[in-house]
């Protein structure tokens, strides 16, 4: 009998502390599952705090105001050009495509017009025009780029890779093309 309850005893008491176990871990996850809400609700009000942020930044935004000082713009001239130098050096050394250089060419191209856009806005200057050649220029840099990419879509087909559809790209060139008389319309 005594051995009987002995074994009992245990048994309860083994129970006990598996049940001790049990709820030890069940309060880990609970506690685990806290962190994890915590966490969620800290990083809730970090992007609530970045939008608040976004949208101040962008109700203290006026329409008339430059978007770039010719200072920045200066800046923006300066490395473009070292860009399209440095550009130009990896073209002549193989080290770079065409169409890379002519990347860099068109950003150095297009910092120098939004140079004279902030110069002229600075100067109080009419800027309609330039904001017309820079748009312009989009345009034309938009449609190279779309029909650079047709032809080695062709150029691929030829050689018998499987490429996307012909007739997408011809569309990208279509629309590039569009734009552009659209851009050149409102000059």
């Amino acid at each position: 009998m005594w051995r009987i309850s002995l074994i009992a005893v245990t048994l309860v008491a083994t129970g006990f502390v598996i049940t001790l176990l049990s709820d030890v871990q069940a309060q880990r996850r609970v506690y685990s599952g806290r962190l994890n809400i915590q966490q969620l609700v800290r990083r809730i009000e970090q992007l609530e705090r970045r939008v608040a942020t976004i949208e101040r930044a962008r109700s203290d935004r006026n329409p008339t105001k430059v978007v770039m000082s010719a200072e920045k713009a200066k800046e923006h001239v300066a490395a473009a050009k070292q860009r399209q130098a440095f550009s130009e050096k990896l073209y002549s050394k193989g080290y770079i495509s065409e169409a890379e250089l002519e990347a860099d060419r068109f950003e150095f191209t297009r910092a120098l017009k939004v140079l004279q856009f902030a110069e002229a806005a600075r100067d109080g200057k009419p800027t309609e025009d330039i904001t017309t050649k820079i748009a312009i220029l989009q345009a034309e840099h938009n449609l190279a780029v779309a029909k650079r990419q047709l032809q080695f879509a062709k150029s691929m087909t030829i050689k018998g890779f499987s490429v996307t559809d012909l007739g997408a790209h011809r569309r990208v060139v279509d629309e590039a093309q569009k734009r552009l008389e659209e851009a050149k319309a409102q000059q």
